[in-house]
């Protein structure tokens, strides 16, 4: 059974959390541009909440799992992330799986012919 990202976005007592665990095993450690996209955007995500957010909770960041809270006026960030990995997901199919309960934004096919 391959592995995948798992990216889960919930809304609860007026923030935001993002929830990432798993290994996309696209290829190998060091090669895997999946896990290289999924990280850049989490790692912008977190920059721009440090610095523009009101409010940011690191429950945990390490190897193959990233769980925070953000302040409600990090909703936009929150939604450009989850759109990022909804691309990522429809570009690099099998590898990344993203779930949530508050937008509803569905992506059929990637926007650009990544490979």
């Amino acid at each position: 059974m391959r592995l995948m990202i798992s990216a889960e976005f919930l809304l609860g007592d007026g923030c935001f959390s993002l929830k990432i665990s798993g290994h996309a095993e696209y290829a190998s450690c060091g090669s895997d541009i999946v896990c290289a996209a999924v990280s850049g955007i989490f790692y912008a995500l977190l920059g721009y909440a440090a610095n523009e957010c009101e409010r940011l909770h690191i429950k945990n960041i390490s190897s193959g799992i990233a769980d925070i809270e953000v302040s409600a006026d990090g909703e936009e960030a929150m939604k450009l992330a989850y759109i990022g990995f909804l691309q990522i997901a429809a570009s690099y199919p099998g590898t990344v799986s993203v779930k949530e309960s508050v937008w509803g934004f569905k992506v059929n096919s990637p926007l650009c012919a990544c490979r």
